[in-house]
């Protein structure tokens, strides 16, 4: 093979592996991974962290309001939320008002590295409250400032397309009183620099020995 040739597969190589982040993962908080999270203010596992809080303001994850809230966790349903400040038998991310202050669950989730996010999929429903015809609120924000709403109807799972780059936070909040949820899933990209570097140092490998050869 020439070198020119081997070049050519070098860069070819590398283009299919940068193609990898193209594609879209799940971080699955349905599975065991996840289960320590039950009954916890806050759990980490593979460099992501989860923290039950109210939305405030001002936001509290740690103070007297919120030390009561508790991530509630289940294989079906994924990580849900719980606490004698707001609902103290439910287990979703909700928003109530039981008397004349209103309380808004607050699931904060934070990444050691920034990722992109391209979407998220909400499961377990309240259907006996919310908006007319079965339709939830329920809003997302990377800096808990700019939120994007998107109206559930109802139907478990309730998967939605959001993209956002250069992520270290995500805040996921109900957005109307009767708002309940759980957080199943969200999706993130296949992480490609490994691959990239592997098969990158495998081609130069070959192109090295090819030029003692010449």
């Amino acid at each position: 093979m020439k070198i020119n040739q081997l070049s050519k597969l070098a860069a070819a190589v590398a283009l299919a592996a940068a193609s990898m982040s193209a594609s879209a993962t799940v971080i699955d908080f349905t599975s065991n991974e996840w289960s320590g999270a039950n009954n916890e203010n806050s759990f980490t596992s593979n460099g992501v962290t989860l923290s039950a809080c109210l939305a405030g303001p001002p936001v509290s994850c740690s103070a007297n309001i919120a030390t009561s809230l508790k991530l509630s966790w289940s294989n079906a349903n994924g990580i849900g939320m719980k606490g004698a400040k707001t609902d103290p038998d439910a287990d979703e991310i909700g928003m109530y008002k039981p008397f004349a202050i209103t309380y808004v669950d607050l699931l904060k989730v934070q990444f050691d590295q920034a990722t992109d996010i391209y979407g998220f999929t909400l499961k377990k429903f309240f259907t006996g409250g919310g908006e007319p015809n079965g339709a939830e609120k329920f809003k997302v924000s990377t800096d808990n400032i700019n939120y994007t709403e998107f109206i559930a109807d109802g139907s478990s799972p309730f998967s939605a397309a959001y993209y956002a780059q250069g992520v270290t936070t995500l805040y996921f909040r109900g957005s109307n009183i009767g708002s309940e949820a759980s957080l199943a899933s969200i999706n993130v990209p296949l992480p490609a620099t490994l691959p990239l570097i592997g098969m990158g140092l495998l081609a130069f490998a070959g192109l090295s020995r090819r030029r003692q050869s010449v």
